[in-house]
Parts: C-alpha cells; sequence; structure tokens
C-alpha cells in the first residue's frame, strides 16, 4: 500500500512543476530508505529530510529540513537563520513530494522522492551532512543567577538534539538562545540534586505548550537515576500538567560505592513498580552491566550511549555518546574499473549495500568504498570527586570532547572534595588518562565570573582554565559560557 506526503504543494501545482523542471533538467527523482524508524533520507545525499510514523493508508510526515536557500562562492547557505548550514552547490535544495511503501507493521520501508535541485553540479560535503556540535546552556552550580544558569548542555546532530541536565531556568536559557525546545528527543540527567534537575516538569511543559496540535510527537525518552520517575510524575500529577506528548522514563540503578556509605539509600526498590504510576511512562530499569562495568542506555545505527558511575554526595553518571563508524567515500578510480557511473547505483553502495550490475556481477560496498570513517565520542560527565571504576576511562578513550566539572579552583581542592566536586587539576588528571582531545570545564561555582563580568573583590574564572593548562600540557583546555557553541569536525582517515 502506498501513500502520499505532499509537502508545501498542491498534488496538481507539482505535476506541472514536475514537467516544467524535468524539461530545465533540474529536478530529480531519488530513492528514499528509512534511515531510522522515524525518519527517511534521500540515498544520494544521506539527509534525514522527512520525520513522522506511518501507518498503512494513512502516511503522517512533517518536514525535518525545508532546504531552501541561496548558492554563493562559499557554497549554499540556509536562509531561516539556522547555524552550521553552510553546504555546496548541488545538494538537494527542497523536497516537493514523496512516495512510500509502508510495511504491515507500520513503518516506512522504501520509495521514491522528488526533488527540487539547485543547478551546480556538485554534492553535499560529508560534514555539512554530519554537523554535530554542543550547546552549553547554563554553566553555573547550585543556582542559577545573572551570570551563569544552572547546569544544561544540549547535543546536536543531524536529526538528534538530546538535553544533558535541565536546571532551574533551563527553558528560559532556551529562549534565550537559538536553540528550540520542541527538538528535544531525550533527555539526560546526571543525578538527583536540584540544580541539575529542578527545571525539568517546566521545561516538559513549555515544550507541551509549543507543540502543534495537528502533529503527533514522538515520545521523549529520560533517562536517570532511579527516582527521577517518581519525581516527573508527581511534579505533573501534583501541578495538574497535561503534556500533549508522551515520555518515559528510563532509571538507571546506582551501586553502594557511588556515594557515602551514611547517604547511600536502597535504590534498588525506589519507584519501581509504583502502581499508581501509570505504566506507559515506566521504561527501563537498566543495571549495571557486571563484565563491562556499564550502563547500555541505547544503541542504533548512529550512536552508541552508555552510562558510567561517578563518585559524589549521590549516585552520579556520566554519560558516553560514540556515533557509529561510518562507511569511507567512493573510490572513483574503483567505480570506473567496474563500469560504474554516478547515480542510484552509487548511491546504493554509499550507503553499505551490495548490488548486481547489467552483467551479474556483485559488487559489495568494501569494493568501492575507502577506509572507514571513525566515529565521534562526546563525554559529559555529572557532578563528582572521581570515577568508579577504570571502565570510565576506557569509555572515554580519545573522547573528541570532555565535558567536566570545576566547581572550585586547586586552591580548594579539599574542600572540593568534601562536598564531591571537582578541580582544574582533577578534571585535567582525567581528561589526560583518557587522552581527550579537548577538555571543556563547566560547572562553576557562583564566585567565579565570566570574562567581562569581573567586578572588584570578584574572583575571575581564567585561572581555572590556567590550572588545568598546567597539567594538561599540549591539549585544548576550554571554559565552558552560558549559549557556547563547540562545533566538533569529522574525523579524517589518512
Amino acid at each position: 500500500m502506498y501513500g502520499i506526503g505532499v509537502l508545501i504543494m498542491s498534488t496538481n501545482t507539482i505535476k506541472i512543476l514536475m514537467l516544467a523542471l524535468k524539461k530545465l533538467q533540474i529536478w530529480k527523482e531519488s530513492e528514499v530508505v528509512i534511515r531510522d524508524r522515524n525518519s527517511v533520507c534521500c540515498c544520494s545525499c544521506r539527509v534525514s529530510v522527512l520525520k513522522g510514523h506511518a501507518t498503512p493508508g494513512d502516511l503522517k510526515l512533517q518536514p525535518l529540513q525545508m532546504l531552501e536557500g541561496r548558492v554563493d562562492r562559499r557554497g549554499w547557505t540556509d536562509t531561516r537563520g539556522r547555524r552550521g548550514q553552510r553546504l555546496e552547490p548541488g545538494r538537494c535544495c527542497c523536497l516537493v513530494a514523496c512516495r512510500l511503501s509502508v510495511s504491515e507493521s507500520g513503518w516506512m520501508v522504501w520509495g521514491r522522492a522528488v526533488w527540487l535541485l539547485i543547478p551546480g553540479g556538485g554534492r553535499a560535503s560529508h560534514s555539512a551532512i554530519m554537523s554535530m556540535d554542543v550547546t552549553f546552556l547554563g554553566t553555573g552550580s547550585a543556582y542559577p543567577s545573572p551570570c551563569r544558569g544552572a547546569s544544561a548542555v544540549v547535543f546536536r546532530t543531524e536529526g538528534e538534539c538530546w538535553l544533558f541536565d535541565c536546571g532551574e531556568g533551563t527553558q528560559t536559557q532556551f529562549m534565550k538562545s537559538q536553540l528550540r525546545a520542541g527538538r528535544i528527543t531525550k533527555i539526560f540527567i546526571t543525578h538527583l540534586h536540584g540544580d541539575h534537575m529542578f527545571g525539568l516538569p517546566g521545561f516538559l511543559c513549555t515544550v507541551s505548550l509549543q507543540c502543534s496540535s495537528t502533529v503527533t510527537k514522538q515520545p521523549v525518552d529520560i533517562y536517570g537515576p532511579v527516582g527521577l520517575r517518581d519525581f516527573v510524575w508527581r511534579s505533573l500529577e501534583i501541578s495538574h500538567s497535561q503534556l500533549a506528548f508522551p515520555y518515559v522514563v528510563h532509571e538507571l540503578v546506582p551501586s553502594e560505592d557511588q556515594c557515602p556509605a551514611e547517604e547511600f539509600k536502597d535504590w534498588s526498590r525506589t519507584g519501581i513498580g509504583d502502581e499508581r504510576i501509570p505504566a506507559d511512562i515506566q521504561g527501563r530499569t537498566v543495571c549495571e552491566d557486571p563484565e563491562g562495568g556499564s550502563y547500555t542506555l541505547f544503541e542504533n545505527d548512529q550512536f552508541t550511549v552508555k552510562a558510567f558511575k561517578l563518585f559524589h554526595r549521590i549516585p552520579s553518571f556520566g554519560f558516553v555518546i560514540h556515533e557509529q563508524e561510518r562507511l569511507g567515500k567512493l573510490d572513483v578510480k574503483k567505480l570506473r574499473d567496474f563500469g560504474i557511473q554516478p547515480g542510484p547505483v552509487c548511491g546504493k553502495l554509499k550507503l553499505g549495500a551490495s548490488v548486481t550490475l547489467d552483467n551479474g556481477q556483485i559488487v559489495s560496498p568494501s569494493d568501492v568504498l575507502g577506509d572507514p570513517i571513525p566515529g565521534r565520542k562526546v563525554c559529559i560527565l555529572g557532578d563528582c570527586s572521581g570515577v568508579i571504576s577504570a571502565e570510565a576511562a576506557r569509555l572515554c578513550h580519545e573522547a573528541d570532547v570532555l565535558v567536566h566539572e570545576a566547581t572550585l579552583d586547586d586552591t580548594q581542592m579539599d574542600k572540593a572534595k568534601e562536598h564531591g566536586h571537582s578541580t582544574p587539576k582533577m578534571a585535567a588528571e582525567f581528561a589526560g588518562l583518557c587522552r581527550a582531545r579537548k577538555l571543556v570545564l563547566t560547572h562553576f561555582s557562583q564566585r567565579y565570573k565570566p570574562a567581562g563580568m569581573v567586578g572588584d573583590g570578584d574572583e575571575d574564572v581564567s585561572v581555572l582554565k590556567i590550572q588545568a593548562e598546567h597539567h594538561l600540557v599540549g591539549r585544548d583546555v576550554v571554559l565552558a559560557e552560558d549559549f557556547l557553541t563547540i562545533n566538533i569536525p569529522i574525523k579524517k582517515t589518512d
């Protein structure tokens, strides 16, 4: 069974436009495949362009990217103000219509799409397609202040937008930034201190108010320590808040070695199986892998996300986002040797599928692709005065970006440890152990003022960077500031 999704134009207009564009040779019909369970990507440029859920006879799609812009010498630039959208001429500019096959289980499995192209003959650059960055919305500890918001970090990549921690006032920080709260699909809470989670109920309500009544939003997955599910549900229940979208809370079960013995509670049963909490929001209860010493949260064809234990006053976790290794670039010479011309066959090979040529010869991706492109790795740690096991260092090994707290400077190390926090030296030592490429310090005491806001009697946050660099020679150290965005370039192969 087939369904038609028409975007921005009527059916008759599309037919007329297709005939005109065909004569001008600036339109293209290309194959599309399912990237995951709710998005569609173009075979030729691998850009996710649609997002939605399909059932037989009822195809519901919404634009994920309406690629409208202009071409100049620097490439293709988005005219809608989105950052990081700079592409080469020739990229698919605007999806006009699509036809997709819908399986009995309700998922879109294969189809064809009509694209309006920008003339130029080039192709989208790989780095532009796979853009990745982290944006800091809150970099202060304990409470939000006029200088710094409470803890909140947003991880973005093509088709995904995740929030790590949601301190008080995070929804306001979103409004001040160029980020859209409604794009968040996953939320990760490192630990259950207020400056990392008090903003969560209000944030969910804000997203709900911004939701379109005509678009079905996918469930928001929330991950965090045991007790988080009860907190979210009770907050929304007591305030009689009705969300316009579903959410599911997955809880990580901590162990006794994650906090001082006098502070540890029997978290293994808290909130689990509570009959008052609706079953539809009770996600998985994730226990530590007895062999690996980590928590596997989820894995798909793009990412693996794991958590590991940290030592703090209460159970705290760090999260590792590891991009899957990607197929290498097509080798033009090898393609020519097989007699393969540019077109859909190249697109299938690029996506990892074997093809059968007209002469009956089977060509596998390994026959025509270069070396695989290593996946990038982003590590975001919660509050801690140390890690629990060597597994943390292994998971964070050669991280492209390591986000680590540095609440107090090195002269106050004893005080920092007493309260379960770190100093620049402690963060630098862990970054050195992991061989992290970039260390980003955050979660500063509100006593340390950002550059340009230091007054009489104030302490300058720059001293923390100096201390970290002293212990991490030759590595990049960055001080996080509210609304700072750090781009993570794609790794290059030799």
